[in-house]
């Protein structure tokens, strides 16, 4: 059950018209491309699903409008529906650098580490690091009380860089949610809440900005923009109570 422990780099966000799409792709043609999970399958992007953890008061979604600098966010991420491996993620913002730690685990584990009462222990079969990830989780869960509050689906067009693959650049169309209350991760339903129908560039680095991303952003005439799908699709279900409550 080995997965890359920690992520550190910088995200910087967009907003992409769709007009825009051809030459972006005109751009990155000769430097990036598709990247592990896409290369090979026919497709051109695959599905992302998120349960995004809370507080009774929103804690996290309060400290993202508040624009709180050092900020951390609990979720758990699965890619399509592939049940047998689900990541347990902790993001943490420090101003504009994003550090992730996570860890993969077993759909069947789920309900037992969100139980708010305590009580489970971590199998052995995890590195250190790895069971410092679900030790988090299981020490955070009770002590604030999170819960899942918002289940966030989207389908997600990615790129590497051809010369370092550390360089992503990810596009996200068509994100949807729904209450977290009582809703499973593999929620296969068809009555998601869609957000405004605008496709999300990210633009990823660990150090400087690559040269590539400078000029995509002045031939695009692009502007960095605070996105946070998790408080998008906190306002989307506050619109329809009737769906979950807060």
């Amino acid at each position: 059950m080995k997965t890359q422990l920690r992520f550190q780099r910088h995200e910087l966000k967009y907003y992409l018209p769709e007009s825009l799409y051809p030459e972006l792709m005109r751009l990155i043609s000769d430097y990036m491309t598709l990247d592990e999970h896409l290369e090979g399958t026919g497709t051109d992007s695959y599905v992302v699903k998120s349960l995004y953890l809370d507080t009774v008061d929103l804690r996290a979604y309060q400290e993202k409008l508040a624009g709180v600098h050092t900020r951390k966010k609990f979720r758990i991420r699965a890619y399509g529906d592939e049940r047998s491996r689900i990541f347990f993620e902790i993001k943490r913002k420090y101003n504009n650098i994003v550090v992730k730690d996570r860890t993969a685990g077993r759909c069947e584990e789920l309900d037992k580490i969100l139980d708010q009462y305590g009580g489970h222990y971590p199998d052995h079969e995890r590195s250190d690091g790895e069971t410092e990830v679900i030790k988090s989780y299981l020490f955070y869960i009770p002590i604030l009380q999170l819960r899942p509050v918002v289940l966030i689906a989207y389908d997600r067009e990615a790129y590497t860089g051809v010369f370092d693959n550390t360089v992503r650049l990810t596009l996200d169309r068509n994100v949807r949610c729904m209450s977290g209350l009582n809703t499973a991760l593999f929620y296969s339903g068809t009555d998601w809440m869609f957000t405004a129908d605008r496709c999300i560039l990210e633009l990823k680095f660990n150090h400087t900005m690559p040269f590539l991303f400078r000029r995509i952003i002045q031939r695009l005439s692009l502007w960095s923009e605070a996105i946070s799908k998790y408080c998008l699709c906190i306002e989307k279900v506050r619109q329809f109570p009737q769906n979950g409550h807060f």
